[in-house]
């Protein structure tokens, strides 16, 4: 599977895969962000990698590889990490997309996977930020732009951001 975008269907192939490798005596928990994220909900085609949260000290956003077995290491996972990336204070994952006795893959809200590409600033998050509007409960700019800075408190603030928000809203609506 390296080598080429995956899809919905290759995500749910590669944690079936995944599963059938893991010996664990508990299930493991991972939360998909990212573009795979926007895979499994259908709001965009492909992804490149897989990238997960994991709960810690930091909540930091990570790959779905560490101590996960030889196939995982092989697989195109996380390979988009960058320091600054990091799941918002209060993530909740309500939706599970996967589940075996070793391995349950869930879904966060909409609204942390918007804020977590809102940090990110890159021309695809914002074509996803433009996908993913409709399916948020922020309501307006300033409330996201809000929102963002509350529950991730180490972003730089920048005055502009009302306004970007403003425009993905609008391209969202047209």
């Amino acid at each position: 599977m390296p080598g080429r975008p995956l899809d919905r269907d290759d995500l749910l192939e590669l944690f079936a895969e995944l599963s059938a490798e893991l010996h664990a005596e508990q299930t493991v928990e991972v939360i998909i962000a990212g573009g795979s994220f926007m895979a499994l909900r259908q709001l965009r085609e492909t992804t490149e990698d897989v990238d997960s949260v994991r709960r810690g000290s930091h909540r930091e956003f990570a790959p779905l590889s560490p101590g996960l077995p030889p196939l995982a290491t092989s697989l195109p996972i996380g390979s988009a990490m960058t320091p600054w990336a990091f799941a918002p204070h209060g993530l909740k994952a309500t939706d599970i997309v996967f589940e075996s006795a070793t391995l349950a893959v869930r879904l966060p809200r909409h609204d942390d996977i918007f804020l977590m590409k809102l940090a990110a600033g890159r021309e695809q998050d914002r074509i996803d930020l433009i996908a993913l509007w409709p399916f948020c409960s922020f309501g307006s700019a300033a409330a996201a732009v809000t929102a963002f800075h509350e529950r991730i408190p180490m972003a730089d603030d920048d005055p502009y951001l009302v306004e970007y928000v403003s425009e993905i809203i609008d391209a969202a609506e047209h």
